[in-house]
């Protein structure tokens, strides 16, 4: 975890945008076997932060057909407390 905090993760702030990592994340997300995918959804939404959660999700939104983008979301809200459930929701929505 120290080299991909120390090296890879500023390399990718350096060269990517957040929509081009959210639309990588969301490639690799998509390419899972349908059983690990809410794991793998949980784990990464508690890892982000807001800002990061909202980019992430709005690059998948627009790359996944509606009804399983909705149903990322509804593992991103059993994987959060309320409140931030509720922010996460509202920044969507705008």
């Amino acid at each position: 975890m120290n080299k991909e905090e120390a090296t890879i993760l500023p390399a990718t702030q350096k060269y990517l945008s957040d929509e081009q990592l959210g639309s990588i994340t969301s490639k690799i997300t998509m390419s899972l076997p349908p059983e690990r995918a809410p794991v793998l959804i949980g784990w990464i939404t508690k890892s982000l932060n807001i800002n990061e959660q909202v980019s992430l999700l709005k690059a998948m939104k627009g790359e996944m057909p509606p009804p399983v983008f909705q149903n990322i979301l509804g593992i991103a809200q059993k994987s959060l407390q309320a409140d931030q459930w509720q922010q996460l929701k509202t920044r969507l929505e705008s």
